[in-house]
């Protein structure tokens, strides 16, 4: 499950054996797919033509152009749903700004110097 915000309004999403779900209703489109970005849809008799414009995956939010119009979505995955009914939405984009030892001791060498860049 996660969710989905769209003009401030916030969706949820899920999928079963049912098939998708948006707002605990079961949606019956035709989704066709045109090239790599680009989408036809068909939901009450009407068309649409979708195109995804860009994918920011580290904020999770997709510029979707949907029959001309822009259209900003931002998701929420199940860890992200989890950390906020837990009051921690901040903790998971915030950056380590001190290491800390697990047990206090004495420095004897660093290989890094300030300023370079450590990878994991």
């Amino acid at each position: 499950m996660f969710s989905a915000t769209i003009n401030d309004k916030t969706f949820s999403v899920e999928k079963n054996e049912k098939g998708i779900t948006v707002a605990d209703k079961l949606v019956d489109w035709d989704i066709q797919p045109i090239d790599g970005r680009k989408f036809h849809l068909i939901k009450n008799h009407q068309s649409y033509e979708a195109e995804l414009v860009s994918i920011d995956k580290e904020s999770k939010i997709l510029q979707i152009r949907l029959n001309k119009k822009l259209v900003e979505v931002s998701l929420k995955d199940r860890f992200d749903l989890l950390l906020e009914e837990m009051g921690m939405e901040d903790v998971a984009g915030s950056a380590v700004q001190d290491i800390k030892a697990p047990m206090p001791g004495l420095i004897l060498d660093l290989k890094v110097k300030p300023g370079d860049e450590v990878k994991k």
